[in-house]
């Protein structure tokens, strides 16, 4: 993720968690970019910088599946799915807790927590929902320094 994921691990991390390791999910070598409805995948050839800046081991693996199911809600492992990449790439390792940037996208969230449910995980999601303006100033207070790579709309 961008801003809004690197915000909530500093929350996460003033309401007491450890960070113990970033994930990241990416497309093909061949890929750029991909248009996902569930992952940011623009400048994931230097996610490795972070984890480096941050001293924690990075969590990697390549989003093989895509949106089968785009309703808001998703209750149920969907075969092929890219929600289901997030869940082979956390079940690998010993975690407690998931991180999560997203403030308003209900599909996302969604996923995730069907994904922390199903591997018995805390979903962390400290933004979720906070009003924009606000948490934007907060943003700022906080010294995020926050480089936009791209912009896009629908």
């Amino acid at each position: 993720g961008g801003k809004d994921s690197t915000y909530n691990m500093i929350e996460c991390v003033r309401h007491g968690h450890e960070i113990v390791a970033l994930a990241n999910l990416h497309p093909n070598k061949d890929i750029d970019e991909l248009d996902s409805y569930m992952y940011q995948s623009v400048g994931h050839e230097i996610i490795d910088l972070f984890a480096k800046a941050m001293e924690l081991p990075l969590y990697r693996a390549e989003i093989k599946g895509d949106a089968q199911t785009t309703n808001k809600e998703y209750n149920h492992p969907v075969d092929g799915d890219e929600v289901e990449d997030l869940y082979e790439l956390l079940e690998k390792h010993t975690i407690e807790a998931v991180s999560v940037g997203a403030i308003f996208s209900e599909y996302q969230n969604n996923r995730v927590a069907n994904v922390c449910q199903r591997l018995n995980l805390q979903v962390l999601a400290y933004i979720w929902q906070r009003d924009q303006h606000e948490l934007l100033n907060e943003m700022i207070e906080s010294n995020v320094e926050a480089i936009l790579i791209k912009t896009a709309a629908l």
